[in-house]
C-alpha cells in the first residue's frame, strides 16, 4: 500500500495477487457442503474455492483501508428476497467502493473491464452477516459497442501506414487496463506505434493508434490477399458460424452488442479487387448486418457493421438470427483479393 497512492491501482495489485498467488479449487458450492472456511485458512492453505477466494480478496482490500465487500450474482428469474437458497448463486465477486466509483473484481481470474458487465442479468447479493436486511446491486446497463474506422496507405517500403480511430463500450472497453497503462491500446491493432488517449472513463473509452504494418499484402503470383482486421474480444471470437438446423433450444447469445468496421484502404497501383464485392444490408427482429465493399480507383472502402438486439434467440427466430450472423461470419466477405490487371 505504501508504493500505491491510486485507490484503483492497489485494488487491481491486490486482486492480481490473490490470482496468481493463491491456489483455485474446482470444488461447486454444494461440494464443498455450502462451507467457506476464514480468510486467514484459506491465505494457510494457499488455496481455496471460488467463493473461498473472493472472501479472502474482500479481506486483504479490507485490510488496505479501500471498503471492499464479497457479492454473489443471482440470475433475476431467480431471486426472490422471501425465499432464498445457496443453489441459486451462480458466480461471486468483491464489490470495491473508491472514492468516486464502485467496481467489482473478480479473486479468480484478472480482467480488463469492471466484472459487473458479465453479470448483466443477475443481481448482485451483498455478503455481508452484519447487515439487517438483502442488499443488492444492478449491473450496468449498457450495451457494448466495437467501433473502428481508419484510413491506411501502401508507402514505398510495402508497409500499411495511416491511423485507426477505435471507440470501446460495455464489457469491451478495457477500462482497468488502460487505467493502468495507455500502452494497452497497441493491443487492439497489428503494428500499432503510438496510442492517442482521447477519452477514458469506467463505461466507455476512445483511442486512435498510428500504424505501421508490414506483411498486409499476402502475394500469390499476380494476385494479393488482405485479411479484414477485427477486434479480437468482437463476435468473430463467439465460436459458431451459424445456428445448426437440428437445435431446437434457446442460445444465449454473449452479449447485447454493436459491432462496427470501416477501413480506406490504398491497394498497391495496377491493381483490381476481383472477390466478391457485397452490398448487404438486412434488418430484421433479432438485429441487422451491414457489409458493402467497394474499389475507387487504388482506393478500397470496406464497411462492416452488425447489432444484435436481443441476448435469447428462441427457436422460432433461428432462421432470422442466420440471416445476419451468416454473412457476418462468412471467411469470404472478411478478406479481400486482388489480381494485377492485365
Amino acid at each position: 500500500k505504501k508504493e500505491i497512492d491510486d485507490p484503483l491501482h492497489l485494488a487491481l495489485s491486490i486482486q492480481k495477487m490473490v490470482v496468481h498467488q493463491v491456489g483455485s479449487w474446482r470444488l461447486p458450492l454444494d461440494q464443498a457442503g455450502f462451507i467457506c472456511r476464514t480468510p486467514e485458512e484459506v491465505w494457510n492453505s494457499n488455496a481455496g474455492t471460488k467463493i473461498e477466494k473472493t472472501v479472502l480478496l474482500a479481506s486483504l482490500l479490507q485490510a488496505s483501508g479501500l471498503r471492499a465487500v464479497p457479492v454473489a450474482a443471482i440470475p433475476d428469474q431467480y431471486f426472490d428476497e422471501a425465499v432464498g437458497s445457496l443453489y441459486m448463486m451462480k458466480g461471486f465477486g468483491v464489490q470495491v467502493r473508491l472514492d468516486d466509483e464502485t467496481i467489482y473484481l473478480s479473486a479468480d481470474h484478472l480482467h480488463e473491464q469492471d466484472l459487473a458487465y458479465s453479470f448483466r442479468g443477475h443481481k448482485l447479493l451483498i455478503l455481508d452477516g452484519a447487515i439487517e436486511s438483502v442488499r443488492t446491486f444492478e449491473p450496468p446497463q449498457i450495451n457494448t459497442e466495437i467501433i473502428y474506422q481508419g484510413k491506411m496507405v501502401n508507402n514505398e517500403n510495402e508497409k500499411i501506414e495511416g491511423e485507426l480511430h477505435i471507440k470501446l463500450t460495455g464489457a469491451a472497453n478495457p477500462y482497468f487496463g488502460l487505467s493502468k497503462d495507455t500502452s494497452f491500446a497497441k493491443r487492439y491493432a497489428q503494428g500499432a506505434q503510438d496510442v492517442e488517449l482521447k477519452m477514458l472513463n469506467p463505461n466507455e473509452s476512445a483511442f486512435t493508434l498510428d500504424l505501421l504494418i508490414k506483411d498486409v499484402f499476402q502475394e500469390y503470383g499476380d494476385y494479393i490477399f488482405v485479411t479484414v482486421f477485427e477486434a479480437r474480444q468482437g463476435t468473430s471470437s463467439w465460436g459458431f458460424p451459424y445456428i445448426e438446423t437440428g437445435r431446437q433450444a434457446p442460445i444465449r447469445l454473449r452479449d447485447l452488442i454493436t459491432e462496427k468496421y470501416f477501413y480506406t484502404l490504398e491497394i498497391p497501383e495496377g491493381y483490381e479487387l476481383v472477390s466478391p464485392s457485397p452490398d448487404i444490408s438486412i434488418d430484421n427482429a433479432v438485429g441487422r448486418v451491414k457489409i458493402n465493399t467497394r474499389q475507387d480507383g487504388q482506393l478500397v472502402t470496406v464497411e462492416r457493421e452488425i447489432e444484435l438486439m436481443q441476448e435469447i434467440i428462441q427457436f422460432g427466430e433461428f432462421d432470422l438470427f442466420n440471416a445476419i450472423w451468416q454473412p457476418w461470419m462468412n471467411p469470404s466477405l472478411k478478406e479481400l483479393v486482388f489480381k494485377k490487371a492485365d
